[in-house]
């Protein structure tokens, strides 16, 4: 008598099921499907981060040609724009108009290199104030030979500060 090759002779578990019970398998996808809630909440977290990181990425990049634009200016014109608003607080007339969408601010002020009203800060100079409009920009001030600028995007820590020489 000749063998089959798909026979086996002899089972060894002959009463053991094939596969997976029902029980094993529900309990497999109750496993999964609560540990998919956790990878899909970080990887959508990771999406948001990664658009925020390229908005301030180009935030940046918009804030450093700005920058650029600020020395392809005459002196003469950002000390104007400076003396107009005398004050290192307030954005001056190179700001983006407001309102707009990540408003570019422009801060200009005179930069005191040498300390020369000796209080140890840059942004103040000494005015001898003998026009009486308390404008260290205007009258018999000192030559200003430095402007301090600082670019920053409005409601944003996103900020770049430089110096421009006369």
């Amino acid at each position: 008598m000749k063998r089959s090759v798909l026979h086996s002779p002899v089972s060894r578990y002959p009463s053991a099921p094939k596969g997976f019970s029902y029980l094993e398998v529900m309990l497999a996808a109750s496993i999964l499907a609560v540990a998919l809630v956790p990878i899909m909440r970080s990887a959508t977290e990771i999406q948001n981060q990664a658009a925020a990181k390229q908005r301030d990425i180009e935030t940046f990049w918009s804030l450093q040609s700005l920058s650029e634009s600020l020395h392809a200016e005459t002196f003469a014109d950002l000390l104007n724009a400076a003396a107009s608003v005398n004050s290192a607080s307030t954005p001056t007339s190179y700001s983006d108009v407001a309102g707009t969408d990540k408003r570019r601010l422009i801060y200009l002020y005179a930069y005191d290199w040498n300390n020369s009203d000796g209080d140890n800060d840059p942004l103040t100079i000494a005015d001898p104030n003998a026009d009486g409009d308390n404008n260290p920009f205007t009258g018999a001030t000192p030559d200003i030979d430095l402007l301090w600028y600082k670019a920053s995007v409005e409601n944003s820590n996103i900020s770049w500060q430089g110096l421009i020489a006369r």
